[in-house]
């Protein structure tokens, strides 16, 4: 449980810098002089923003595109670092592979206060994005590695809260901080604290298990015993037996292959990938939306976080009550729903509310998400698995924006794309099988023969 908690705290991390932007480049008035429209040495309004990257560099007119740009970037490094360090920590393992993400946040995060140019900034951006990608598959994959089976649920669902208790802290720190300069270096620096305690982290043996480490997983089990007061007589024996059962029928190093080669595996991380794009686009586009319409933006970003740690809190209990596959479906189904009303209710505070709801609902799919994929897959091939799929949140979040503009062609198209998007992946979970109450597998070849009979 220690270990859960210390993983747990990078999250609030992740919140800062995955939403950092709305304060970073927030809208910005200005006038030109002699009434221009546009022009080299506009007058911004600094009533709420002191400084932000639009008034640093000028990012209006012409250059607007450059603001959007340095999120872009911020998702793109997402997206590569959930796949190259969800890939490396199979690999190499979970605890190097932990502590090299959270030095990389931590120098991307301070240094990215003090670099002068914009291309500097947005290129900073992109190692930020991919130490958080990380970050995320690597601390969640040793959240469940560590967590009993009776406490799995618990576990993976509070992983999430400190991301929204995260938004939340944001927008206390945008409120008060209004040089973006100031703002991210606050977000950057709690990292360091993250550090110092990431470095006394132990290895999962489930993972030294599965890569027949077998010495080191019964030390360190041994050790972990003693720290929870429990016998130690007993594991090396139990090991061994667990060894002889589930590790003998793989006499190669798997690796994220395995996963394309495998027929049925191949599907499921197609469909899963598939609903975790469909979650991303909702989630991001649903915020984007409804911080486009509102007149306050910290009140949106308290609204977005508050939403998502109230999904975290109502997913625990709809987890433990019903299966996997059930809640994705009805989930999906209910988001449809509520983006089908907002279709025909004009913009306002209604519109608003719903918008939010959605971001709950969303938020509560990424969480059960989160849990199914990681049980879907066994443990020589989860953080690859969790690492391929998750590339999709980067991606339905750059997209997200784009599908918001469609706007101009009417208000109902927005809502009318998310909801398609949304039917299709309630369809599409139908025919992922159903992990409740199912052991985490240990190697490829044991998942096949579970699938086989």
């Amino acid at each position: 449980m220690i270990v859960c908690c210390m993983i747990c705290a990078s999250m609030f991390g992740v919140g800062f810098h995955s939403m950092s932007i709305i304060f970073l480049a927030p809208p910005v008035s200005f006038k030109c002089p002699n009434n221009a429209t546009c022009c080299d040495h506009p007058v911004y309004n600094k009533t709420i923003f002191s400084r932000t990257i639009v008034t640093e560099w000028n990012l209006i007119c012409g250059y607007s595109w450059m603001k959007e740009f340095t999120q872009i970037m911020f998702q793109l490094g997402a997206l590569i670092g959930s796949l190259i360090f969800g890939i490396a920590s199979d690999r190499f393992g979970r605890r190097p592979t932990m502590i090299f993400v959270v030095v990389l946040q931590l120098f991307a995060g301070i240094t990215s206060s003090f670099l002068p140019g914009y291309w500097s900034f947005a290129i900073s951006r992109l190692v930020l994005g991919s130490s958080v990608g990380g970050i995320i598959v690597v601390g969640y994959v040793i959240v469940l590695e560590f967590a009993g089976s009776e406490y799995r649920i618990t576990t993976s669902a509070l992983f999430h809260i400190p991301f929204g208790l995260g938004i939340l802290i944001l927008a206390v720190l945008g409120y008060f901080l209004t040089d973006y300069l100031h703002l991210q270096l606050a977000i950057s620096l709690p990292c360091a604290l993250l550090l110092f305690y990431v470095c006394l982290l132990p290895e999962s043996p489930r993972w030294l298990l599965a890569v027949n480490k077998t010495m080191e997983a019964i030390s360190l089990m041994e050790r972990i015993a003693k720290i929870n007061n429990q016998p130690t007589e007993g594991i090396e024996r139990q090991v061994q037996i667990y060894h002889m059962e589930h590790l003998r029928v793989s006499d190669r190093r798997e690796s994220a292959m395995d996963i394309i080669r495998c027929s049925y595996m191949r599907l499921n991380i197609f469909i899963s990938s598939f609903i975790w794009f469909t979650c991303s686009c909702c989630f991001y586009g649903a915020e984007y939306y409804v911080r486009q319409i509102s007149e306050d933006i910290h009140i949106i970003v308290v609204a977005s976080g508050t939403a998502c740690v109230c999904g975290c809190l109502i997913a625990i209990p709809l987890i433990k009550l019903m299966n996997r596959v059930s809640l994705i479906l009805i989930c999906n189904v209910i988001s449809s729903a509520c983006l089908l009303i907002n279709c025909v209710i004009p913009e306002g505070v209604e519109y608003i509310v719903i918008g939010c709801i959605e971001i709950l609902l969303s938020f509560t799919v990424f969480v059960v998400i989160y849990l199914y994929c990681a049980e879907l897959f066994p443990t020589t091939v989860r953080s690859s698995a969790l690492g391929i799929s998750s590339t999709m949140i980067s991606i339905g979040a750059i997209i997200a924006p784009y599908i918001v503009s469609l706007k101009t062609y009417g208000s109902w198209c927005v809502p009318i794309i998310f909801a398609i998007l949304s039917l299709i992946s309630a369809a599409l979970c139908l025919m992922l099988p159903e992990t409740k109450g199912r052991e985490l597998t240990t190697t490829v070849e044991e998942e096949k023969n579970k699938y086989r009979k």
